[in-house]
């Protein structure tokens, strides 16, 4: 690229001021000096021949330092600004997953204020009309009754069998808490076989039937494979405790595992929950997090989660969802879905 000559002062426009004020047609030649270094930076010594060099003399253009020479270190300064930018930009994204993970905390939080809420006017209401609770009196003791019972031989009439052993239980406890115990008719049974099972989930169910209590020690997995059991045997109230418990420990290592157990079980909250998750931080994903993730239910992910299912489709290597959008939307949509990829 040549040397680029700038007019001379005889060829820019003159300014029409009302009096012969050189200071104000050197403002006006100020100007256009301006404007013609704001399309071409390539300014030489030629642009300061004649009356522009007067000019610049007398009044100093404000963006004249940018054509004084550069120093050897200033491609280091402009690295060191675009890593800068880069790692800015980097903590924003970060404070956006964090201000989209704090959000989703709240409304577990305004959730579980209702639910206490709830609670309380419950239990106003039953204190208005059974009177304050008492330990010595019938419902108190009954409690009591049936939790001393757990793994006892007294009034017991039917075996469980856990881990190679014969663990006492009573039907009446059991039909209390539900109707779906592996077997046609639990009044009918002597022996419910329960050797499918981790021997440390059973124990667990048991206890919580007969005590309404659960240790969670054994990290998520356990608490998963408790989940399962209790939709197994029906029962919605330990489903509802586990969620609890999982909904505190998702995070975005696991919240695509949960997701997908949750959807399986109809555990709502969950699934609510891990879906907040997964939205938060859909863009630090790939391919291998989905791997595991059946055909319909990725599908319906992208479909929830995305403006364009079939574009996340083809991002995460999944022919089979690709095949599924295909079949799911006539062949002019789908004509038209393909144009906006290729």
């Amino acid at each position: 690229m040549g040397i680029v000559k700038y007019p001379q002062v005889a060829d820019t426009p003159k300014h029409k001021c009302t009096t012969d004020d050189k200071r104000c047609h050197a403002a006006h030649m100020r100007y256009t000096l301006k404007l013609i270094v704001g399309r071409n930076r390539m300014c030489t010594r030629t642009c300061f021949e004649g009356e522009w060099k007067t000019i610049l003399e007398k009044y100093p253009l404000n963006i004249y330092p940018r054509f004084k020479p550069r120093s050897p270190h200033h491609r280091q300064s402009s690295l060191l600004r675009g890593s800068v930018i880069d790692h800015a930009a980097t903590k924003v994204g970060d404070v956006i997953k964090l201000q989209l993970h704090l959000s989703l905390l709240k409304d577990e939080y305004v959730k579980l204020q209702n639910y206490c809420s709830d609670l309380e006017r419950k239990y106003s209401l039953a204190i208005a009309k059974h009177g304050e609770v008492n330990e010595n009196g019938f419902l108190s003791k009954l409690l009591q009754i049936v939790g001393g019972l757990f793994n006892q031989d007294q009034y017991s009439d039917i075996k469980v069998k856990l881990d190679g052993q014969l663990i006492s239980a009573h039907r009446f406890v059991l039909s209390a808490r539900s109707d779906s115990w592996g077997v046609t008719s639990l009044f009918h049974a002597d022996l419910l076989d329960w050797s499918m099972l981790n021997p440390d989930v059973g124990r667990a169910v048991l206890k919580w039937v007969y005590t309404d209590e659960v240790d969670f020690f054994d990290g998520d997995k356990f608490t998963l494979d408790l989940m399962c059991t209790a939709n197994e045997f029906k029962l919605d109230e330990l489903v509802t405790k586990c969620e609890k418990v999982l909904i505190a420990s998702a995070n975005i290592n696991n919240c695509i595992s949960l997701y997908t157990t949750a959807c399986q079980m109809g555990a709502n909250f969950l699934k609510e929950h891990c879906s907040g998750l997964i939205s938060a931080h859909w863009n630090d994903f790939t391919p291998a997090d989905f791997s595991s993730m059946n055909s319909a239910l990725l599908f319906d992910v992208l479909k929830s989660q995305t403006n364009f299912p079939l574009h996340s489709a083809i991002r995460l290597h999944r022919d089979d969802v690709v095949f599924l959008f295909l079949i799911a939307f006539n062949n002019e949509e789908t004509e038209i879905a393909l144009k906006e990829i290729f």
